[in-house]
């Protein structure tokens, strides 16, 4: 998130909301020696935001599927739901959250558990082990309600830590930027003076601060030992 974006005062509360739910996030941490350990949240985990407004009218009534969010390739690791306004005109609702259980002879069989929401209700759990689903949500005789909730997806990050990814390593913009400009200026239009070019490839490759960085981190990378980490780098810069 940029600078405009935590300026916004929805974004700075999304914060102070994941920040609060942190500790249910850490609780869901299998002991080691499980198959699918997570990676804690932390400032630079990946989180998708979802908010979604139930409203119901008299005699409707909505009633969720047992699912997990997302695909496989989505890796949504845990999810949190918290729900900031329930009206009172509701009924049901509540959080129906399922794990298969495996017995002592193999056999599978599913465990449920529903916890009841209102208005202030936080929840996380594990998207890999559990699945979900919404209880039927009506609204009272006569009346009409609205429920909103606010769901957090915590990405897992595939790439093992230390290895160099499109956020940490330089890429050749330089290089690109020149062959940009070369391909536009090859179509049939006015060609531009050559310091005209010079000032866009500039522009595009970030000057003489972005040519400083990358040689920096080119001689940084040939100064370890030969690892994958910095076979990576070189290969890339």
């Amino acid at each position: 998130m940029g600078p405009r974006t935590l300026s916004s005062p929805i974004y700075r509360r999304l914060g102070e909301l994941l920040t609060a739910m942190q500790p249910l996030f850490q609780r869901l941490n299998p002991q080691a020696g499980a198959q699918r350990l997570h990676q804690p949240l932390t400032a630079r985990s990946k989180v998708l935001v979802k908010a979604q407004i139930y409203e119901v009218r008299s005699g409707e009534e909505i009633l969720g599927e047992i699912h997990q969010e997302g695909t496989p390739s989505d890796q949504i690791q845990m999810v949190g739901l918290f729900y900031p306004a329930v009206e009172d005109t509701l009924e049901g609702g509540d959080l129906e959250i399922t794990v298969v259980m495996t017995g002592g002879c193999g056999s599978q069989y599913p465990v449920s558990r529903t916890i009841p929401v209102q208005a202030g209700t936080a929840i996380a759990f594990d998207n890999h082990a559990a699945y979900h689903r919404m209880s039927t949500l009506r609204a009272s005789p006569g009346q009409r309600g609205r429920r909103l909730v606010v769901a957090f997806f915590v990405l897992q990050d595939l790439a093992p830590p230390g290895v160099p990814c499109t956020d940490t390593v330089c890429v050749n913009y330089a290089d690109k930027a020149r062959s940009l400009v070369r391909r536009m200026l090859g179509q049939p239009t006015p060609k531009l003076p050559k310091h005209i070019q010079l000032r866009i490839e500039h522009f595009l490759t970030g000057g003489d601060g972005y040519a400083l960085q990358r040689f920096n981190a080119c001689r940084r990378a040939r100064a370890h030992p030969v690892t994958q980490e910095g076979l990576a780098i070189r290969a890339m810069d």
